[in-house]
């Protein structure tokens, strides 16, 4: 399962809860990803960021720390508008990320 958001070129990706930068990658078809645990044991793949990141590996951030910007660095939909592609990984297996999204509302 993923879950996407469309947002404009530069849009600011802020952590969820309290996180801990595991990995960051660049893949071919999913761009610059940054990978994180969460607290509650859950591995989240932020997806199709620009280059210029916010978190080093291994860095701890607190929620609503800044992670990075969305950017066209995804070629799997280069045609399409940027957007943030979520990955969310329960005992490492897939899950739907809208089950555990906790977004304010403003």
């Amino acid at each position: 399962f993923q879950a996407y958001s469309t947002a404009r070129n530069w849009q600011t990706v802020r952590a969820q809860p309290h996180i801990t930068v595991t990995e960051i990658r660049e893949d071919p078809l999913w761009g610059v990803m940054v990978v994180v645990e969460q607290d509650n044991g859950l591995t989240v793949e932020y997806c199709g960021l620009a280059k210029e990141l916010s978190v080093k590996t291994g860095q701890e951030i607190q929620e609503g720390a800044v992670i990075g910007k969305t950017s066209d660095t995804c070629q799997a939909e280069i045609v399409q508008q940027p957007h943030l592609h979520l990955g969310v990984k329960q005992g490492g297996k897939w899950i739907d990320p809208m089950s555990v999204i906790t977004g304010k509302q403003e």
